[in-house]
Order: C-alpha cells, then structure tokens, then sequence
C-alpha cells in the first residue's frame, strides 16, 4: 500500500479507518468503544510526528478498560499480555519490570519494517508498568519518509 500511496501519512489514515471499522462493526458506531478509537488515531494506526510515528495499542477488553472506575483495573483491561495483567494485580516491588513491554514494541515495528525493508528503532513512550493508562511506542521511520514520494 505504501508503494501505491506514496506517503507514509496515507498508509497510516487508512489503518486508522480500518480500526473505526473494526470497532464500529463490533460494537456499534455510535458506542463507547467506537468513539475512543475514533478519537485516538495513534490506536492500532499511529500518527507521525516528523520521521516518528506514534502508535498506542487498542485496549485487549475496551469496554471494560472505558467503564473502569480505578486506574489499576483500567490498567488492567488495558493490556493484551496474561503477565503484565497478573503483575498489575502484584504491588510495586513484585511487577514486572516495563522493560518487558519492549516485546510489543518490536510487534508494533514489523509492519513499518516491511515497507521500509530494513530494521527501524522502538521506545517504549507509555506503558501501563509506568503507571500510564496506556501503551505508547515510538517507531523511528527512515529521514526519507518525512516526505512523499
């Protein structure tokens, strides 16, 4: 798709409609979860700041994550990992370190690593380990997508 957009910016509007899509269908387009995803074009998508995009994961159960009264139940219906869930649960001392989110930063990589053909860099932004209420990653896109082609 990149190749036939011809901007990076294109690629990741079109991911975006495709999670509205994704969510609407499923729960409704005038609900909740709907309108989260639709406010947030980092979900799933990301949003590119110079040769940075930024991409946050969707919620693993967002209609809980939503009605959530507490941060630490939000957490916890924010992540898709059975450990970090388990660690959320835990005090301070006994979680897991947020290192171990570096993982779903390198899931969040490869489809940018694909277009690009070579290895990009992640940072963890946010994560739900920090003590965010969400994940965020930072992909560091090559100088040349800056610009379209």
């Amino acid at each position: 798709m990149y190749e036939k957009a011809g901007s990076i910016d294109v690629v990741l509007q079109h991911l975006h409609e495709k999670w509205k899509k994704i969510v609407g269908d499923r729960y409704g387009y005038d609900s909740p979860e709907f309108k989260y995803v639709e406010a947030d074009p980092t979900i799933e998508a990301g949003v590119r700041e110079g040769n940075i995009v930024y991409v946050s994961k969707i919620p693993y159960q967002i209609k809980q994550f939503i009605e959530a009264e507490d941060d630490q139940t939000m957490r916890y219906h924010y992540c898709h990992c059975g450990w970090v869930r388990d660690s959320i649960k835990k005090s301070e001392e006994e979680q897991v370190s947020p290192t171990f989110c570096n993982c779903s930063g390198g899931w969040h990589k490869v489809p940018f690593e694909g277009i690009f053909e070579q290895t990009l860099e992640v940072d963890l932004v946010k994560s739900v380990l920090k003590g965010d209420d969400i994940c965020t990653f930072a992909i560091h896109l090559p100088e040349e997508t800056m610009y379209e082609k």
